[in-house]
């Protein structure tokens, strides 16, 4: 704009610009149909291709998305020589790997040249590229996990050198929070959440897979094992690729531990003052041992102490944290999650034996499993007489998604995520959900922007609308260690 501003004042009325890249986007297979068509159970909606289409036109590159073409070779091929014909770059979305339907590679071969077929990372081995009439092809994996890592690994660099775009992508040492388990036979791309916590970089490693797209929205780095390393330590320092400026890596709050919707609730709040709340679930004794070691800023947890019933300090003494705050957040509604009108009729624990009823269950080491296990045993219930005790999931949210989807009749879960899936809800417990924040971090400004943030009318709102809190109490210290 300041270019165009100095030409009008020069009085130059033409000046020789760069082309803008015109790439069409060309998804294939049997199971995928446009977003928001009427679709059956057996397929699912394509976008994947929405996912390059909003990276690209960031950058200036005219996209064309066309209607997904089925798993024939003919009509991709005809597709893509059309395409080729009106675009300058073709990105071809899934038929990568050298499955039956899987063209690609073939097409290039037949019609122009293949250069590369398949690459050494994890996710994304299935990677393809060629050239047709000396226009670049890049056939990308139908999983979307292992095709964003390709697509920002292989294509849009190429178009940020196009552009002349210098995007920042410094390095940065980090201590991993967790140990990373690799195969030796090739790299593994693994997605980090950074934070600074004490004088260090500490980075948590984020669910990884072909399939998963949730992680790149939370994280803010990545790591490559490179091929020929098996795994790497908890603790051990490695050299991240950070993918936002230091001062917002700097910034960032790394929690772990319960997961809870006021989390999320929070995490927006805070972002209204450019402060990062990274979440990972890992369970309330995981958050814990997590604080110990000096891994994350804060964690969530709702340990129920048997002998007393109290929450969570018992396990603190007993873990020997010291240097922390334990901050009282809400009180919260447990019980059993069942679909709308509980066709199975489930009164209560007992119900849950029944040979008809199918459970799901939350990890080992999460606050709700202990509560769980810990009324099963005074009801003289044993775990091997529920049907689904060893299915395991990480959040509350997963637990309502597994019942409202049918693939369970029920499960222990927090009253907000009922609501929310409009699902009925048996009432159990309350319990006290806490965070136990280190001590240093206690000094830092950030601290003090949750403290106001827990305490503002916002947050006392939106925890009301959710349902099932009790936050007469939010933001009391309970405990220091």
């Amino acid at each position: 704009p300041e270019a165009v501003s100095l030409f009008i004042s020069a009085d130059v009325r033409e000046i020789e610009v760069l082309k803008r890249i015109k790439i069409a986007i060309i998804p294939t297979g049997n199971e995928i149909v446009e977003p928001f068509n009427p679709k059956k159970e057996t397929e699912i909606y394509e976008s994947n291709s929405f996912i390059y289409k909003g990276y690209l036109e960031k950058i200036g590159v005219v996209t064309k998305i066309l209607s997904p073409i089925p798993d024939e070779e003919e009509k991709i091929s005809t597709a893509l020589m059309e395409a080729v014909k009106n675009s300058d770059m073709v990105i071809i979305s899934a038929g990568t790997s050298a499955g039956e339907y899987d063209y690609t590679a073939k097409i290039l071969e037949s019609r122009g040249k293949l250069l590369i077929h398949g690459v050494d990372l994890r996710p994304g081995k299935p990677f393809v590229f060629g050239v047709i009439n000396a226009k670049p092809i890049f056939g990308l994996p139908g999983y979307p996990g292992a095709a964003i890592n390709d697509f920002k690994l292989f294509v849009y660099p190429v178009l940020e050198k196009l552009y002349g775009i210098n995007h920042e992508r410094g390095k940065i040492k980090v201590r991993l929070a967790r140990k990373l388990p690799s195969s030796v036979g090739e790299d593994h791309l693994i997605s980090l959440s950074i934070g600074k916590v004490g004088n260090g970089y500490r980075a948590i490693p984020l669910k990884s897979g072909s399939g998963i797209v949730s992680s790149f929205l939370k994280r803010n780095g990545f790591v490559n094992i490179k091929k020929g390393i098996e795994g790497i330590e908890e603790g051990e320092e490695v050299l991240a690729v950070r993918e936002y400026p230091l001062d917002i890596i700097d910034k960032t709050i790394l929690f772990t531990g319960s997961h809870d919707l006021l989390l999320d609730v929070l995490k927006i709040l805070l972002w209204d003052e450019e402060i990062p709340l990274s979440i990972s679930s890992i369970g309330s004794l995981g958050g814990m041992i997590a604080v110990k070691k000096g891994h994350v800023h804060l964690a969530g947890s709702h340990l129920i102490d048997p002998e007393s019933g109290d929450y969570n300090i018992p396990y603190i003494k007993k873990l020997d944290i010291k240097d922390i705050v334990v901050l009282h957040l809400a009180k919260r509604e447990q019980g059993i999650m069942v679909p709308k009108n509980n066709p199975k009729n489930i009164k209560d624990i007992k119900d849950l034996s029944r040979k008809d009823i199918r459970f799901i269950n939350r990890q080992k080491g999460s606050g709700t499993r202990m509560l769980f296990d810990l009324l099963i045993e005074k009801e003289g219930l044993s775990p091997e007489k529920i049907r689904g005790y060893d299915r395991e999931v990480i959040t509350h949210t997963e637990v309502g998604l597994q019942i409202k989807n049918g693939h369970a009749d029920c499960g222990l879960g927090i009253y907000s995520v009922a609501k929310i899936f409009n699902l009925d809800f048996i009432p159990l417990a309350h319990e006290e959900y806490d965070l136990i924040v280190r001590k240093d971090f206690v000094q830092n400004k950030r601290f003090d922007v949750l403290m106001k943030k827990i305490q503002c009318e916002e947050f006392k709102t939106r925890s009301l609308e959710l349902g099932g809190y009790d936050i007469s109490k939010t933001g009391i210290i309970k405990y220091e260690g």
